[in-house]
């Protein structure tokens, strides 16, 4: 018997799931069994202790479910769902051993199971949330002028992160529509994505005017995440923006790998390519760089702004040649001509330090860990996989089957992760999108 807040006498073990109030007392009890008993009176200790031994494997399973999901089993009915989903595969079988039920095994709800998988997806976001990331990698703070620049998805909300650690300053950060955060200093402009428009092109040129203005005794902040191959954009020669438009939506619909695409985007640009360092020269930039691209190489995450780079204008028509892309004139004239793109040894980049504050590696490596927490067997796939979303996925949910068939019963759940760049050869009028595609 135990007693519940009320000071009810409740019926003991046989009939913990069977009556009302009873999430009280399994919350008591397995967080009894899960801590160790610890923060226990001897005379609960012994209580709790008794209703235990009583309990079969199954039925201590569902109780441990509750210690480690009380979000999910909140209920009287969620409690009484899971113990007589126990009793019964214990009555099927016929041995309890084969029917523990550690977390995530396969007497989990279909609620519970969303829970789990929601939760890791949170944890794996959060592990690039730049409110979290950012300021461990701010450098020390000069006492001259600073100016905070950006662009991308994530920009705005790294230019927050920048003002609560040091305060409103300076700047100008280039958003995604609808990714805007409210910031002191640093004015946010919005712009169009993954396709260029106008107000990029426009807020590109303003922000170039901010760091003409900078001398050698001046820091530059640039933040620069996915997107900003998009939102940072001033396009060479006589390209005009429906030309930029046109090059952006052949190379979208190409299926060309993101490396490829950048390369691409690089040379026709003014600001790609370690440009926009050479615009800040000699000031002395730090890139705070959240990572979208396979491998995390700086030179194409976002068509390196701030990194050199020795690809060549050849190396880019040869990818508009290999993915049989139509592009305008003026853009196949423009890598016919002088690259502005700076190689790594040129002495206007030389001023740059480029750090990588958030990875896919580092999103997955936060899911595991939870996961492995709450008794999962993990697998990483991969951080850096590419290729066709359709072909990628079709692959992995094989593998997904395969593995399932090897379980042994009653063995802990597994969980599959992975992350990259997909792409999409896009066919017809369709939209596009390597992750919609690939949960397809």
């Amino acid at each position: 018997r135990a007693e519940d807040p009320s000071g009810t006498r409740r019926p003991g073990s046989g009939d913990l799931f069977q009556r009302p109030g009873c999430a009280w007392h399994a919350e008591r009890l397995c967080r009894a069994w899960h801590q160790g008993w610890s923060g226990f009176q001897d005379h609960r200790l012994r209580r709790y202790r008794g209703m235990l031994a009583g309990l079969s494997q199954a039925q201590l399973g569902a109780l441990r479910y509750r210690a480690v999901r009380p979000q999910c089993c909140r209920s009287d009915a969620g409690l009484d769902c899971r113990w007589r989903q126990a009793t019964r595969h214990e009555t099927l079988s016929g041995r309890a051993d084969q029917t523990a039920i550690d977390p995530g095994t396969r007497c989990m709800t279909d609620c519970s199971r969303e829970a789990l998988l929601r939760r890791l997806f949170e944890t794996a976001v959060a592990a690039a949330d730049p409110m979290k990331c950012v300021p461990a990698f701010l450098p020390e703070r000069i006492k001259g002028r600073t100016a905070v620049i950006g662009a991308g998805k994530a920009s705005a909300r790294m230019a927050e992160a920048v003002e609560a650690a040091w305060g409103a300053s300076e700047g100008l950060v280039i958003t995604r529509d609808g990714y805007s955060r409210p910031c002191r200093g640093s004015e946010i402009v919005e712009a169009s994505h993954p396709v260029p428009d106008g107000r990029g092109l426009q807020a590109t040129q303003r922000l170039l005017g901010l760091l003409s203005s900078l001398e050698e005794a001046d820091h530059v902040i640039a933040l620069i995440s996915g997107g900003a191959s998009a939102l940072l954009e001033a396009p060479a020669g006589d390209i005009s923006l429906a030309d930029l438009q046109a090059l952006n939506e052949a190379l979208l619909a190409s299926g060309a790998p993101i490396t490829d695409m950048n390369t691409v985007r690089k040379h026709v640009s003014l600001v790609k390519g370690g440009q926009l360092a050479a615009a800040a020269y000699p000031a002395r930039m730090t890139a705070l760089i959240i990572s979208d691209v396979a491998g995390d190489d700086p030179a194409f995450i976002a068509s390196g702004p701030t990194v050199g780079d020795r690809t060549t204008p050849a190396d880019a028509r040869a990818v508009i040649e290999r993915f049989g892309m139509s592009v305008p004139a003026s853009v196949l004239a423009v890598l016919d001509s002088a690259t502005g793109v700076l190689p790594p040894e040129d002495e206007r980049v030389s001023r740059v330090e480029n750090r990588i504050i958030a990875a896919p590696s580092l999103s997955l490596e936060a899911a595991a860990s939870l996961a492995a927490d709450e008794g999962m067997e993990v697998e990483i796939l991969g951080d850096a996989i590419e290729g066709e979303a359709r072909e990628v996925a079709e692959q992995q949910a094989r593998f997904a089957i395969e593995r399932q068939q090897a379980m042994k019963p009653g063995g802990r759940p597994v969980l599959l992760l992975s992350g990259g760049e997909c792409t999409v050869t896009r066919r017809g009028k369709g939209c596009g999108g390597p992750n919609a595609e690939f949960a397809l």
